[in-house]
């Protein structure tokens, strides 16, 4: 019995010496769960980076947003004062685009390219910091246009658009806001110059051009001169009813008269109204008022508009009107010029001149629409009275 029990025991040994020991078993079992928790991690932060690489994409996505419009349009003029001959065709007025960048927040980049057949430029960009708590909560540097642009939803321009809002250039823009609906605006811009550009883009008669503020392209960044432009804007989001939308903006601009206003007055001899201009003041001062406004299917912009410069006086008057209808528009505007010399002639010279536009517009898919425009002008210009009339019809592709 005895030995029977030493062979069993002697058997337990060799059997216990040729497995692994229970602290060897334990050691392989943390290493592999080492291993696996080695992977797990490694796994997880690589989805973490693919995650904050994804998002920081979303992000830039979100941050950017661009737009952009092609047109197409087929445009007729027609005289109906026989002083020239009817001109018609079609045309391709462009290819515009639209980018706005969020640099962080408070800070955007914008900007506005159009691409044209005869030229393409630059229309504007800059740069725009936005924060509620400051003094100023807006300022905005670089290629822009004035603060007392009027918004508009017809392709036709109307004449105080024509001879006013074509400039854009490099200026500061600011802001301050105060009493929840009121702001103060104060830009300091480089100074245009004085120039002519056509009514329409063919000319119908001689005379139709009108005096118009221009970029100074002669003068490198404007050197000529600065303009001061300043404008008190009142917002009525707090009244009920029908005037819950109204906006008001009055607004003020000066700058010296430069030696290219005065040239480019002294060649004007040829078109009436614009003889004698040359002496007066020494500045160019424009005051107006500005009112959007907007009511379940209705909107209205209107403007009306002093300007002086040596001894010529422009008035203008622009309204717009629309209804809205499912995908229809209709549209309605009227704008008026009268020029007068503003000296102590016998028979002093004016020119009156009206504008009236009928448009219609349908969308007909969310990214494409189509606009009809009828437009009759009346020129008075102290001999017989000046009449055209112009067909625009334009195709607009959004994207």
């Amino acid at each position: 019995m005895k030995l029977t029990h030493l062979f069993l025991i002697g058997l337990s040994f060799c059997w216990l010496g040729s497995t692994p020991t229970l602290a060897q078993q334990a050691t392989d079992l943390l290493a592999e769960n080492s291993e696996t928790a080695e992977s797990s991690m490694a796994q997880n932060t690589e989805e973490k980076v693919e995650k904050k690489k994804s998002k920081k994409k979303e992000k830039k996505k979100k941050d950017l947003k661009w737009e952009g419009n092609f047109k197409f349009a087929f445009r007729y003029a027609r005289n109906r004062s026989r002083t020239a001959a009817n001109v018609g065709g079609f045309e391709l007025s462009g290819l515009n685009l639209k980018a706005e960048y969020k640099l962080q927040k408070g800070l955007k980049l914008k900007g506005w390219y159009q691409i044209r057949p005869k030229e393409s430029e630059l229309k504007e960009g800059y740069a725009r910091i936005e924060d509620r708590e400051a003094i100023f909560d807006r300022i905005q540097m670089g290629l822009q246009r004035r603060l007392f642009y009027l918004d508009s939803d017809l392709e036709t321009n109307s004449l105080n658009k024509i001879a006013l809002y074509q400039i854009r250039d490099f200026s500061l823009l600011t802001r301050i806001s105060f009493l929840d609906q009121w702001q103060w605006l104060f830009q300091l811009a480089n100074g245009g110059q004085l120039n002519t550009r056509d009514i329409s883009p063919r000319r119908v008669v001689k005379q139709d051009v009108i005096l118009a503020d221009s970029v100074d392209k002669r003068e490198a960044f404007g050197t000529n001169s600065r303009e001061l432009i300043t404008g008190l804007n009142y917002r009525t989001n707090s009244l009920p009813g029908i005037f819950k939308n109204l906006k008001m903006l009055l607004f003020f601009s000066f700058r010296p008269v430069s030696d290219n206003d005065t040239a480019d007055l002294s060649t004007l001899s040829e078109v009436p109204g614009y003889t004698g201009v040359h002496t007066g003041r020494t500045s160019y001062t424009k005051y107006g008022l500005n009112l959007s406004w907007k009511y379940n299917q209705w909107r209205s912009y209107s403007q009306a508009v002093n300007a002086k410069i040596r001894d010529l006086v422009r008035d203008f008057f622009s309204t717009e009107w629309q209804y809205r209808f499912g995908k229809w528009r209709a549209m309605l505007a009227y704008s008026q010029q009268y020029i007068s010399v503003d000296a102590d002639f016998t028979a002093p010279l004016s020119w009156n001149r009206q504008r009236l536009t009928l448009g219609g517009r349908y969308q007909w898919l969310e990214s494409a629409k189509v606009t009809t425009e009828y437009t009759t002008n009346r020129e008075d210009t102290g001999g017989k009275p000046l009449k055209n009339e112009e067909l625009l019809v334009s195709w607009i592709y959004s994207f």
